[in-house]
């Protein structure tokens, strides 16, 4: 679905730029459209919901598949599964656990990304 509605949305762009409502154009790698006519913002709707479409539906197959499992499997035991992850923007970590332990870890790990980074641009 998300990816008819991208191929119809530069198919849309293509056809009114033959028409001669949309001008085209590539500035390096990136095109572009330059109009002033309302009716040239319906292809870029096409493309942006493609793309928002495409984007969500694995999350949404995901989550439908977890309930269709629930229902053949049920819970006899919950497994108490721990995780964590670490994202460093620059200098600074962005930590997300689910269990305390796991935060110390991840803290030493930053901690030590950070004093790599320190030492490689101090020497």
């Amino acid at each position: 679905m998300g990816l008819g509605l991208l191929v119809t949305g530069i198919l849309l762009y293509v056809i009114f730029s033959a028409l001669g409502i949309v001008r085209a154009g590539v500035f390096i790698i990136f095109p572009f459209f330059v109009s002033n006519n309302a009716l040239s913002l319906i292809p870029l709707v096409f493309i942006l919901s493609g793309f928002l479409l495409m984007f969500t539906a694995p999350a949404e197959r995901i989550s439908r598949q977890g309930k269709e499992e629930q229902e053949h499997y049920p819970e006899t035991e919950k497994e108490n599964r721990k995780f964590g992850g670490l994202v460093m923007i620059g200098p600074i970590p962005i930590i997300f656990v689910n269990d305390r332990k796991i935060i110390y870890i991840l803290a030493g790990v930053a901690a030590a990304i950070l004093l790599v980074l320190l030492l490689y641009y101090l020497r």
